[in-house]
Order: C-alpha cells, then sequence, then structure tokens
C-alpha cells in the first residue's frame, strides 16, 4: 500500500481502504461473495442462510468471514454511514484530548487506528477484538502486533491515556431485563429504574474492562448504538462509579443513515474523563433530551 499523506480526511481515507459508498446493499452482498475463495463462499453462505431461516447468527460470525483488507471493506461498507462519521468524530475527539497512547476496544481490522496513526505517527496505538482474521488484517495495515482476543475475558495491560470503543461491542449481547418495569422521573425524564439496573449488570464488564486498561488519568471516546435511556443512565452511573465522568462539552450526538433502511440513526458519542463530578442525573437528563430535541 502506498504512503499515505497526513492530511487525509476520512472520506478519501475510507476510499483509499477500498471503502464503497455509493453501492447497494445487494451489489455489496455480490461483491464480497465474489472476492471469497470456495470455501469462504461456503463461509459466507452459511451465515446468511443461518440469517434467512430465522437461525441464531451472531455479528462475529460475520466479521469472521473477510481474510483480507478488499473483503472487510466491502462487508464494512454496508455500515458506511456510520464508520464515516464515528470515525470522523472519535478522531477529532481523540486529538483533542492530546494522549501519548490510545487502546481500541474492539478494533476489528485496524481502520481507526490506521488513521489516527496517519494523522499523527508519534502516537502509540493498540488494538484488540476477537475475530482474528481482522486482527490479521489491523496488524498487517497498522504494522503494530493487535491483539487477538475477547477483552473481557484478557488481563489488561494497563497504561493508556485513552480509551476508545467505536461501536467495539456488539447490541446482540445485551440481555433484555425481564423483571417488572418500575418507572421512575429524573427531572422532566421517566425511566424504568429496573431496567436501568439490569442494563448495569449487563454493562460492568464491559466499562471495568476499558477502565482497567488505562491509567489514572485516563479518558473514554465511546460510540455505540446507545439510544435506550435505561441504558444510557445505566452506563453513566457505572463509569462514575469507576471514576469517570461526563465531560458534557465533548459529548455530542452523532447521525448516519442506515444503509438497509434508509432511515437516519441518531446514537451519542461520549467523552468521559478521569474527574470526580458526580452529575449523573443531570448529564442523563442533557443526553436524553439531545436525543430527543
Amino acid at each position: 500500500m502506498k504512503k499515505i499523506k497526513n492530511n487525509i480526511g476520512v472520506r478519501a481515507f475510507l476510499k483509499k481502504m477500498g471503502f464503497q459508498k455509493d453501492a447497494s446493499v445487494l451489489q455489496l452482498d455480490n461483491r464480497l461473495m465474489n472476492s471469497l475463495n470456495a470455501e469462504g463462499k461456503i463461509e459466507l453462505e452459511d451465515v446468511w442462510r443461518s440469517r434467512w431461516e430465522g437461525g441464531f447468527s451472531s455479528m462475529l460470525d460475520m466479521y469472521l468471514v473477510p481474510k483480507n483488507l478488499k473483503q472487510a471493506a466491502l462487508l464494512f461498507s454496508q455500515d458506511y454511514s456510520r464508520t464515516e462519521e464515528s470515525m470522523k468524530w472519535v478522531s477529532e475527539k481523540v486529538f483533542s484530548l492530546k494522549p501519548k497512547s490510545i487502546v481500541e476496544m474492539g478494533c476489528g481490522c485496524g481502520l481507526l487506528l490506521k488513521y489516527l496513526k496517519t494523522k499523527n505517527p508519534e502516537i502509540e496505538i493498540m488494538g484488540i477484538d476477537q475475530a482474528p482474521n481482522l486482527i490479521n488484517i489491523g496488524t498487517k495495515l497498522t504494522g503494530v502486533d493487535l491483539i487477538s482476543g475477547n477483552y473481557l475475558k484478557m488481563t489488561p495491560k494497563p497504561s493508556y491515556d485513552t480509551i476508545v470503543c467505536d461501536f467495539g461491542f456488539d447490541s446482540q449481547d445485551y440481555k433484555i431485563p425481564n423483571s417488572p418495569h418500575k418507572t421512575i422521573s429524573i427531572g422532566d425524564v421517566k425511566v424504568c429504574i429496573n431496567c436501568s439496573n439490569a442494563y448495569e449488570k449487563t454493562f460492568s464488564p464491559y466499562i471495568e474492562s476499558w477502565r482497567e486498561w488505562g491509567n489514572e488519568n485516563s479518558n473514554l471516546v465511546l460510540t455505540g448504538r446507545i439510544t435506550s435511556p435505561a441504558i444510557i443512565l445505566a452506563i453513566l452511573k457505572i463509569a462514575n462509579g469507576l471514576g469517570w465522568s461526563l465531560d458534557m462539552s465533548q459529548t455530542t450526538i452523532l447521525s448516519a443513515q442506515n444503509n438497509h433502511t434508509k432511515d437516519w440513526e441518531f446514537f451519542p458519542g461520549f467523552v468521559f474523563k478521569s474527574i470526580k463530578e458526580g452529575k449523573v442525573e443531570e448529564n442523563f437528563q442533557k443526553i436524553y433530551h439531545m436525543l430527543n430535541g
């Protein structure tokens, strides 16, 4: 791969990586299938068949399909709008925080890490993902020995200034609460406290793991389809308990068009800093109104 200029923008970078912005879902599926060898074609057909027949197929099953950068770009192009939007925002936040080192939790094939390293060659990067094929691609792409494994089950290497999680967890892993609903009011916002408490149990291992990879002054830059009031409240409470307070001046709402439905989606971009503030309920109300305003 030719050297990438450090003044490159996100859209030009994704194009150089092989992303296809204007292709339809069907076109991307066909191009991905045609790029695979015989074994890969069978693997992809099995994943599709499982979904068509109503069986269980996790996103990890799909992520295990690509074996090179071209194939990964075709797969992730199906989420092009979100990828461009979150990469642009995350990189802006990372550079504003001026960390010497970052680790990305759920780094996929290392696209964000490659972009950050291209923009700032001095920054130390590391990434973790449980799809070994994507880690192989990312290691070649970044020139760094990225880590293959489930960060929830790994011994952390605490030292990083900024922890990044850009859609680095699977929403299918959310455990939907089955407890009776109990609605409470936090200011002018209503939320099911039983659901929020249940989501705390689900998300605690994630945020605890992210925290352990940082140092006492580390920051967290987090994006994902986190739109349920119960989940937002849970995340703020967990982070606060671990010494991470939300920086509302850096937190925002991002938007992207779903390539499948063509609907616009809105999701938060959180920045947490190692400060003791404790404004969980106040910040919860602000985020809710930002999402629903």
